[in-house]
């Protein structure tokens, strides 16, 4: 089974804080190409970016609630050109 963006953020944000690394998660996204969807990441800030991923500026930070991160990636992944042409 493979994870989703969310899925996986979640185990990321729940690693580093039994780590006692709290921080913030980026970000990420792979622009679709010609017939090609794109692709959303949650990556911990400091870490180096996957080939073809784009900071989108945006900061999941730890006062976020697990509950709340689906919502939080549709809102600010709204504008990213993620979905295929």
């Amino acid at each position: 089974m493979r994870l989703g963006c969310v899925e996986l953020g979640k185990l990321l944000m729940q690693e580093k804080a039994l780590d006692g690394t709290l921080v913030p998660l980026g970000l990420l996204y792979k622009p679709s190409e010609q017939g090609l969807y794109g692709e959303l990441r949650l990556l911990p800030r400091g870490e180096l970016f996957p080939c073809g991923f784009i900071d989108s500026g945006y900061d999941l930070r730890t006062n976020v609630p697990y509950a709340n991160y689906f919502g939080w990636v549709v809102e600010h992944s709204r504008n990213l050109p993620v979905l295929a042409y």
